[in-house]
């Protein structure tokens, strides 16, 4: 099983958006859950221009604890 998450977070400015984005896939081997197999949670920083084309700007990888505060 796979699930992300993408939700924003915070407007720096009227053109800098913060994202947080989070993906986890969950392992089961014979129909027994096993556990989270690998998963991350970021921190990403969007940068709009004048004619509405976007890139990104900043990447943070974000440690467990960071990440609980966030999905809170």
């Amino acid at each position: 099983m796979q699930w992300w998450t993408v939700e924003p977070k915070q407007w720096l400015d009227a053109s800098s958006l913060v994202v947080y984005a989070s993906m986890a896939e969950r392992v089961k081997r014979n129909d027994e859950d096993v556990g989270i197999g690998f998963g991350t949670d970021l921190l990403v920083t969007l940068k709009c221009d004048d004619a509405g084309n976007w890139k990104i700007v900043n990447t943070h990888r974000m440690s467990e604890k960071e990440a609980e505060g966030v999905r809170d």
